[in-house]
């Protein structure tokens, strides 16, 4: 690395950065406290020297270019973690701070939250401190992020082509399922709808993303819980989808805040809205629902890789049961 480099190019990352967190030049002025034109300017070197366009105005409104999207998302966290060393340093000199880094979905990054880490916290003699990072399950690109910076990776089986598994512990394995889903809104709002199912298909509906990309649509009126053959089959209409989201985890606080329903299996539930004493689920109906066959991945090379593959291992169990694991994998 040169002289130039390093004072030109860091420099213009760091200004890059901010631009796209805060979306204004003006903004990043007034954080930095430096000119308009020094901005660009280093901006303007970083793009020459990267050979790809990173930032464009659209509506008075300055954004990251898809090529921009991917150069924030493999440099803002290592920068960051980079300033949050040096004020570690400053304030607390050189005590060893316990890092542990998760990358994943956002529901199982709340799972992380709820479950995991409370055991991780209790097992451990010192402070530990934690990186979380989520990522769109359908919007998962390897050159988005670096794999190696992270601890333990949650991800779909599809997106193994970006990870070299040499380097990996395979923690969990789950295999492709469905699983009974329960529809859930406010209990007020769902009085009226227990074994209704016209009314059902009369209601307001939010959608997770991923719901409508596996055409989850269909739902199961159980007239008889002792008989199947009595059970009729429904299709939500999709007319009346008032909310399409990213995540379970967005679908949730919809349910909490709006008079719709929607469907969820019960371990979403139990991580999601368990609490939450205002929602219930609608009686006399099932959907299936289909999850997608995905890993754990503890990092090889973590110092903190056997309590975390145990810690993994006994939470996803506990919650997800031994019918969802994988028998073909014997890393499981």
């Amino acid at each position: 690395m040169n002289i130039d480099f390093s004072k030109d190019i860091i420099e213009a990352t760091r200004y890059f950065i901010k631009v796209v967190e805060l979306g204004s030049y003006s903004s990043v002025k007034k954080f930095y406290n430096v000119e308009l034109n020094t901005i660009k300017s280093k901006i303007d070197i970083l793009e020459n020297y990267l050979g790809v366009k990173l930032i464009q105005n659209i509506h008075n409104r300055i954004t990251p270019t898809k090529n921009g999207v991917k150069y924030f998302h493999s440099c803002s966290k290592i920068y960051k973690d980079l300033e949050s060393t040096i004020d570690s340093v400053k304030n607390n000199g050189f005590k060893e701070r316990r890092a542990i880094r998760i990358l994943g979905s956002p529901l199982s990054i709340k799972v992380t939250i709820d479950r995991v880490i409370p055991k991780l916290n209790q097992d451990s003699t010192s402070n530990l401190r934690f990186t979380l990072d989520n990522y769109a399950l359908n919007h998962l690109d390897g050159k988005e992020y670096q794999f190696e910076t992270y601890d333990v990776i949650l991800i779909n089986t599809k997106h193994l082509e970006h990870i070299d598994l040499n380097d990996w512990i395979i923690c969990k394995s789950v295999n492709t399922a469905k699983l009974p889903a329960l529809i859930y809104g406010d209990k007020n709002f769902i009085k009226d709808l227990h074994n209704e199912p016209q009314k059902v298909l009369e209601t307001d509906l939010v959608f997770n993303r991923y719901d409508w990309d596996h055409n989850i649509f269909n739902f199961i009126h159980k007239e008889d819980a002792e008989d199947n053959h009595q059970n009729k089959t429904y299709r939500f209409n999709p007319n009346k989808i008032k909310y399409l989201v990213s995540n379970e985890v967005q679908k949730s606080n919809i349910i909490k805040k709006e008079n719709v329903i929607g469907f969820m299996p019960k371990f979403y539930y139990d991580s999601l809205m368990k609490d939450s004493e205002y929602i219930d689920f609608i009686r006399g109906f099932e959907v299936d629902f289909h999850i997608e066959s995905f890993l754990v991945l503890v990092y090889k090379y973590s110092k903190h890789k056997d309590k975390l593959v145990e810690a993994f291992r006994t939470e996803l169990l506990e919650l997800l049961g031994n019918d969802l694991d994988d028998p073909n994998d014997s890393n499981s």
